[in-house]
């Protein structure tokens, strides 16, 4: 049996339950001339799932004396353009929600082959 593909079969289905379509903007720093230049890209639109933890359940983090709340997270299949690090940085807008700052990710892998992306949120105002 094939687990990837019924992997990659749940995540989707999970996600149209309630999609919501993004249209991620992207800010890339690449090396150029001994410093770094920095490059706007759009990639989408991807259907998503995105939901948010109450109050109550607040995830606090502090990393490197930075404290972090995350309430908001978000579910995609392995065909979204999704990336997070030091050198790129994703957001997009949902309307009537407010704008996202995609700040870490993992990727679900079943049989070693990729299912999806459970990604971090950061609400930017």
């Amino acid at each position: 049996m094939m687990y990837h593909k019924v992997q990659r079969r749940a995540i989707k289905d999970s996600i149209n339950m309630n999609p919501t379509s993004i249209t991620i903007q992207r800010v890339k720093y690449e090396e150029h001339e001994g410093g770094r230049k920095r490059v706007e890209t759009e990639v989408g639109p991807f259907r998503v799932l995105m939901y948010g933890r109450g109050p109550g359940s607040r995830k606090i983090e502090d990393e490197a004396g930075v404290r972090r709340e995350t309430d908001w997270h978000m579910l995609t299949d392995h065909n979204a353009d999704v990336r997070w690090g030091s050198n790129v940085e994703d957001t997009f807008e949902v309307p009537e929600i407010g704008k996202f700052k995609i700040i870490d990710g993992q990727e679900i892998r079943s049989q070693g082959k990729l299912a999806g992306y459970w990604i971090e949120l950061e609400r930017v105002e």
